[in-house]
């Protein structure tokens, strides 16, 4: 049982060495142009939308914010439902 423990530890270089090697290859993306909150209009009352997330909640990677998660699912709420989304 401790030589699995021993061998993890003796590995930990490796890991840090593979670590790095990914965090200088991999390109970093920035949030999508553009407001962080929509509105949509219809009718009362209004449903307020909160989108919680890493990257797809921030739209990184599009180019403006209006093609993004939240934006395109507050319009499919809108249209559903007739109600105004926020």
């Amino acid at each position: 049982m401790r030589f699995p423990t021993i061998l993890t530890w003796l590995a930990f270089p490796v890991y840090v060495w593979q670590g790095l090697g990914v965090r200088r290859r991999t390109s970093r993306m920035l949030p999508a142009q553009g407001p962080v909150m929509h509105e949509i209009s219809g009718k009362a009352p209004d449903i307020s939308l909160l989108v919680l997330g890493d990257s797809s909640a921030a739209s990184v990677g599009i180019g403006n914010s209006e093609n993004g998660l939240a934006a395109q699912l507050a319009v499919l709420i809108a249209q559903r439902t007739g109600s105004a989304v926020r």
